[in-house]
């Protein structure tokens, strides 16, 4: 016990009625809500009321510090750098705005973790995502950044695009950036490599060589 004073005040029903007491202690049991903290409790502010940052169990609330471990915070809580921070449920709870991870929630430990997207996740503007560590967006450089298989990085952009199953079959075509005609279009697989204002064709040509050609 306690030399702390206790007063209290209430209502008694008996056989003769509903009758008002009151009563005055000098002592009260040690426990949680008396003002000291002891053994098992991670706070006590002297009352057992919830929202004020030590509740009714003596445990600490969501937006409070001075934890040092998840028990010293609520249920709903757990203890992030001697603060109580909320604990997630679902994956929905940890949304971080980044286009290039997937949250999802650690059930167990009640906190997020962010997982690396596949290669475009959902960057806007045909950009490509970077991977770890850093998952931004960025400019491709490869066509493995890109979405297989219809997914090519146009080197004039650096952005990924979407070309057609009979143009990923061939070979989409990456044109000079002054051409305005292809010549020899009777080839069945072409691949172009631009070199200053020439190209040369390969792979299978009619006459089974490659042959360079200009163009405008």
């Amino acid at each position: 016990m306690t030399a702390d004073g206790d007063f209290q005040l209430g209502l008694v029903t008996a056989v003769l009625g509903t009758g008002l007491f009151a009563y005055y202690t000098p002592y009260r049991f040690a426990g949680c809500g008396d003002g000291a903290r002891a053994t098992g409790e991670s706070c006590d502010d002297g009352n057992l009321l919830d929202g004020d940052g030590c509740s009714t169990n003596c445990r600490i609330e969501v937006g409070f510090s001075g934890c040092t471990s998840l028990e010293d915070c609520v249920p709903t809580a757990r203890c992030d750098d001697d603060l109580c921070v909320a604990r997630c449920l679902q994956d929905e709870d940890c949304v971080d705005n980044n286009p290039c991870t997937a949250n999802i929630c650690n059930s167990q430990a009640g906190s997020c973790e962010s997982v690396a997207s596949g290669a475009l996740g959902e960057c806007a503007q045909s950009l490509v995502c970077s991977g770890p560590p850093t998952n931004v967006c960025v400019e491709c450089v490869s066509d493995a950044q890109c979405t297989a298989p219809t997914g090519r990085c146009e080197v004039l952009t650096n952005t990924c695009v979407v070309v057609s199953r009979n143009e990923t079959e061939m070979g989409a075509p990456v044109m000079h950036p002054r051409s305005r005609a292809l010549r020899g279009s009777s080839f069945s697989d072409w691949r172009f490599w631009a070199a200053s204002d020439w190209v040369e064709v390969g792979e299978r040509w009619p006459s089974k060589k490659a042959r360079p050609f200009r163009v405008r």
